[in-house]
């Protein structure tokens, strides 16, 4: 008589990149059946506060761009706090849509313009097909999955900001990929691309200068001295266009300016975050020196962790944390940063089972990124919350982003002690 065996077959582990995927997927498409039930107030639950500034980051730097000699006293505070070289690129439009013989004074008047929404509408045709390019050199990913995490990023909850208010943070975002990809090339004009990408990405946000602390780490020093030049010249020469000097002097103003703000409520910078658990926990308050110093202190940290991780995803991840938390005034759509690791991490994912530690971790990109449903349904998709600019789906999606660095830290020093 012939044994037959009832041993429990192995269940196949399911890909972490499978897991994020689902995820982005499933949440989407319980969004599209919310608004579809509820209308045009389920975008007014994911949009909150910035439902009704459509293209508003794009549009009001082409009206600061119409008039060049006063642009950094026109655009003042956080406002007027961005490199020149970026208003090279809104000067450009200003030119496409301006009419002859009229002066542009205000976004109400931009907004009767003609042809500015076709323009905005090609802008953002460019930069998913930018972000497509990106999404595409990691070749390690399967081709299929590369295009379903294109598609699902997309509408994820940063991205959705980015392209509902025009934000230039994300070609950015495609630039630091496309240079990370490039600055391991075997090609030197591949390798040259990248020290550019990164030194434009500096000149339109100033942050992913961080970026060049890689090249040190990893002793590539001649390469590190020309990324510096690129990025002295695009930073310093656009002044010649907006102001020279004097342009150069509000620029300084606006800067110093921004970068003193306290929001209490605001936990999507380590300054303002330190501020409110301060205030709230135990009454206290301190002058914007002692926030700025932890801020700095903070950005210390991501400096030398990025520096002794051998991992490269970590790496980059702290180095993302520091563009995230560190600028005085940002909101949602800075997270798009934490897409650059995540690219590395799928690029790079072990061929082995992966253990809980590894859904964990993919999880808390996911709550990142994703649409937050359940936590929606659970807070009754209220559309306010107590403090200015901190929503619900806000709270919900900063309180992952912490976790994650908080894991990977963990992670990290777990990893440097026992070596």
């Amino acid at each position: 008589m012939t044994h037959i065996s009832h041993k429990p077959k192995k269940l196949k582990h399911i890909k972490l990149i499978d897991v994020f995927i689902i995820l982005l997927f499933l949440n989407t498409f319980l969004f599209l059946l919310y608004a579809c039930r509820t209308g045009v107030n389920a975008q007014k639950w994911l949009a909150m506060w910035n439902f009704d500034d459509n293209s508003f980051d794009f549009k009001i730097h082409v009206v600061y761009a119409a008039d060049p000699e006063n642009l950094y006293y026109n655009a003042t505070g956080i406002m007027g706090c961005f490199p020149p070289f970026a208003y090279l690129f809104y000067r450009f439009i200003y030119n496409l849509v301006r009419i002859p013989g009229v002066t542009l004074d205000t976004l109400a008047q931009l907004n009767t313009y003609e042809f500015i929404n076709i323009i905005v509408s090609y802008y953002n045709i460019f930069v998913c097909l930018l972000f497509l390019y990106a999404v595409n050199l990691f070749a390690e990913i399967e081709k299929q999955k590369r295009c379903l995490l294109f598609i699902g990023l997309l509408f994820t909850v940063p991205l959705y900001e980015c392209i509902l208010i025009g934000n230039s943070v994300f070609p950015v975002l495609s630039f630091i990929l496309i240079a990370l990809k490039y600055r391991k090339s075997e090609s030197p004009v591949k390798r040259e691309i990248a020290l550019l990408l990164i030194a434009v990405s500096a000149g339109f946000k100033m942050y992913p200068a961080i970026f060049g602390f890689l090249y040190i780490f990893e002793k590539r020093y001649a390469e590190g001295f020309r990324l510096l030049l690129y990025g002295l010249l695009i930073f310093f020469v656009p002044f010649a266009f907006f102001g020279g000097m004097n342009g150069f002097a509000g620029w300084l103003n606006n800067a110093n300016e921004s970068m003193s703000l306290l929001i209490f409520g605001r936990i999507q910078s380590i300054r303002s975050i330190i501020y409110t658990f301060l205030k709230l926990a135990f009454d206290l308050e301190f002058g914007t020196a002692f926030y700025s110093i932890i801020a700095y202190v903070f950005l210390v940290i991501m400096l030398i962790l990025s520096w002794l991780s051998k991992t490269e995803y970590y790496r980059l991840l702290f180095l993302s944390s520091a563009m995230i938390f560190f600028p005085t005034y940002q909101h949602r759509y800075t997270l798009i940063y934490f897409i650059i690791p995540l690219m590395f991490y799928f690029d790079q994912e072990k061929k082995s089972e992966s253990d809980a530690a590894d859904y964990l971790f993919v999880l808390l990109q996911a709550g990142v990124f994703t649409i937050p449903m359940i936590y929606g349904y659970f807070t009754k998709f209220y559309m306010t919350f107590s403090y200015d600019m901190l929503t619900f789906v806000e709270l919900r999606i900063f309180i992952f982003a912490y976790l994650l660095l908080v894991y990977a830290v963990g992670h990290e020093l777990f990893a440097i002690i026992r070596r």
